[in-house]
């Protein structure tokens, strides 16, 4: 029991000296002077219509958090620390899966299907994969249905009969943000976007950007 007196303070010990050196961090940043948290409107302003929208339609009561944290452009959100960095030049590369923000909000929305579907098609008006299951359920001639997206009607192509099958492939993670850094690895993309429609300022449609939350959009059309 005396042996492990001495290992207990320094554990202690060293925990205190991370939280002096982050608060002392904390401090130096902010300076004495910081100005008072921004409130609730402010930081809406800063965040942006489109943004606020996405994360409106994100947040379910009764079931979402009440708190969401949202980190700006190409800043990250941590679930640990490498202690080796603190204090250090070197940074501490990771990524946090879900944000708002364009890079990865905006996806690619491509339609194929010869005679079924507009070919040469590229449509700018701004769109969202809501849409996807209200254009489904036109090709297919199902009524009555009841979704928060639209008819994708630019995509519709002059043959009116329903086809066997619809496939829809998801690639998780293949924004436009993605594509356009490897511009050359999508020659298929590329394809049947030249000879389908493509909707280039397509979004996801919400927030925060979770697979499985967005699949459900795909199918559901809410």
């Amino acid at each position: 029991m005396r042996e492990r007196v001495p290992l207990v303070a320094a554990v202690a010990l060293l925990l205190a000296a991370i939280a002096a050196f982050v608060v002392n961090s904390g401090a130096r940043e902010s300076g004495a002077d910081a100005r008072p948290a921004p409130g609730l409107d402010e930081m809406a302003d800063a965040i942006g219509a489109p943004i606020m929208r996405h994360l409106a339609r994100g947040h379910v009561p009764g079931r979402s958090g009440e708190m969401m944290l949202v980190p700006i452009p190409h800043a990250y959100i941590i679930g640990r620390w490498d202690l080796a960095t603190l204090g250090s030049d070197r940074p501490f590369l990771t990524t946090s899966h879900p944000n708002p923000w364009a890079y990865t909000a905006r996806v690619p929305l491509i339609l194929y299907g010869p005679g079924r579907v507009a070919s040469g098609e590229k449509v700018y008006r701004e769109v969202d994969i809501a849409d996807l299951a209200p254009t489904f359920a036109e090709i297919l001639g199902m009524d009555g249905l009841d979704f928060d997206g639209e008819v994708l009607r630019e995509a519709l192509g002059d043959d009116a009969s329903p086809p066997k099958v619809i496939f829809t492939i998801v690639i998780d993670g293949g924004g436009w943000n993605a594509l356009q850094e490897h511009p050359s690895a999508w020659p298929t993309i590329a394809r049947i976007e030249d000879e389908g429609t493509s909707y280039v300022n397509a979004t996801i449609g919400s927030a925060p950007s979770i697979t499985g939350a967005l699949h459900a959009t795909f199918g559901t059309g809410v």
